[in-house]
């Protein structure tokens, strides 16, 4: 059994069955099952205080996600988004002509050289708080638009583990 994806009562986002013992802090989730299958593409799932899910497997941490990959992402605050830290972006192929930078629990803007430089490649860049990024994220996969999403997550202090948990055997 996988501790990251399979343990519910640590990491679940789901209302009911939920152990009220374990302190994940305004677990949210949302149904993405709008406008048609979105068996094969990257939904977010759901989202805390200091972890995605994506496509039902919880990564802790600021994430990239592109319709058929998805990456843990090292930034933590608004002030770690810099153009090498968006790289990958332009690395991947195909590369999506937008991108949803989510960037925690509140709306921040994006320095403008970053803006600028991604814009030359043809690649627009749009901040917005975390949880709307997830959302609209969502909403322009299942329009099959050339859409990523770069979210930091809402609080990068809350992660509850000090050490690398064991896997449950």
């Amino acid at each position: 059994m996988s501790f990251i994806s399979k343990n519910p009562k640590f990491y679940s986002t789901k209302p009911e069955p939920f152990d009220r013992s374990t302190k994940v802090i305004n677990p949210k989730g949302f149904d993405a099952e709008l406008l048609g299958s979105t068996e094969n593409l990257n939904v977010i799932n759901g989202y805390n205080d200091w972890s995605f899910h994506v496509k039902d497997v919880c990564l802790c941490g600021s994430i990239m996600v592109f319709p058929e990959a998805y990456f843990l992402w090292r930034a933590r605050k608004a002030t770690d988004i810099t153009i090498d830290s968006l790289k990958l972006i332009s690395t991947i192929h195909p590369t999506p002509s937008y991108v949803l930078v989510g960037t925690g629990e509140n709306q921040l803007m994006l320095p403008s050289e970053v803006v600028e430089h991604y814009s030359s490649l043809g690649i627009t860049l749009e901040s917005l708080s975390t949880p709307n990024a997830c959302s609209t994220f969502n909403f322009l996969l299942q329009e099959r638009r050339p859409v990523a999403l770069a979210a930091l997550t809402l609080d990068p202090d809350a992660y509850p583990l000090k050490t690398t948990p064991k896997p449950q055997l």
